[in-house]
């Protein structure tokens, strides 16, 4: 434990952004996560970088960067399910070095971990090739913030210019939820997503409003140009379009965040799908006597 004086809540690392997971700066990222995740408590904040030098540079679509999220959540979950972990993606625009300093964690509680250079010599130049939208809608329950809402969120957020709406459900679409009485208090979870987005990119405006119907703001607002979803919430983009031009607005774009997490242990050693679902049972297994379940 000498090699790991990590004594601090709040841990903050820059990475390099690897091309894929396939490449050796990916593995290099993926080992020295490892090594630190046992040692750390909290939050751990991952702050990935892109790297120039005189190399050509890989292009980095959405999909690849989805995947480096997915996998770097797995490869710190795999080691710590405990820790809560916040994946701060890359900037790719003039404002770069100011955005970086601005979502920089620093200050005397921060435990600053360095990486060693072999993470660093492995790491290639790379460049984002991602389409960004001035307005971003992306909507859901965000119960128990977990890794899969995350992603959605850093995704709505690397696709997102200037103004981003984010509805949170209200009581009124929760009524058919398994486990409803376990569901987190509605400001408690627009509180965190909000903490979690600010974290990410705090110079985009965000609103965050009550979700009470599945449409929300997306067939009337003109601000908005892009939706995110994850793959069970497509249908209703279409029928969202569909209203949109009913009012002479311009379709949204859909953008779906493919995200595939392995099981996780974070309850106990026992595995449970990743979702809040699985939380919410898990808390009521925990929390219910036997002879009331």
């Amino acid at each position: 434990m000498e090699l790991f004086p990590f004594k601090k809540t709040i841990s903050y690392v820059q990475l390099p952004l690897p091309p894929s997971s396939l490449h050796p700066c990916f593995e290099s990222n993926h080992n020295f996560l490892g090594e630190i995740a046992p040692h750390l408590s909290g939050t751990l904040y991952i702050h990935y970088v892109i790297r120039k030098n005189d190399s050509p540079a890989h292009a980095i679509g959405l999909s690849e960067l989805e995947e480096c999220l997915n996998e770097s959540y797995f490869s710190v979950m795999q080691k710590n399910g405990a820790l809560d972990l916040v994946l701060i993606p890359p900037f790719n625009d003039e404002d770069c070095e100011i955005k970086c300093d601005t979502v920089r964690v620093t200050g005397p509680e921060v435990n600053n971990i360095t990486p060693p250079k072999e993470v660093w010599e492995s790491a290639p130049s790379v460049s984002l090739n991602i389409r960004q939208y001035d307005g971003v809608v992306v909507g859901g329950t965000f119960d128990y913030l977990h890794a899969g809402h995350k992603i959605l969120l850093a995704t709505s957020v690397m696709v997102c210019k200037r103004y981003m709406e984010i509805g949170v459900t209200t009581a009124a679409l929760l009524q058919n939820k398994k486990y409803k009485e376990f569901i987190q208090p509605f400001a408690q979870r627009v509180n965190n997503v909000r903490n979690f987005v600010t974290a990410l990119n705090p110079n985009i405006e965000y609103k965050i409003l009550e979700l009470n119907e599945p449409f929300g703001n997306t067939t009337t607002s003109p601000l908005l140009h892009a939706i995110v979803i994850s793959p069970e919430t497509k249908p209703i983009c279409h029928a969202i379009n569909e209203q949109r031009k009913e009012r002479d607005l311009p379709p949204l774009d859909i953008i779906e965040v493919k995200y595939v997490l392995p099981p996780s242990e974070t309850f106990g050693g026992d595995k449970f799908k990743m979702s809040s679902t699985g939380v919410r049972a898990k808390l009521f297994e925990l929390q219910t006597p036997p002879q009331q379940k």
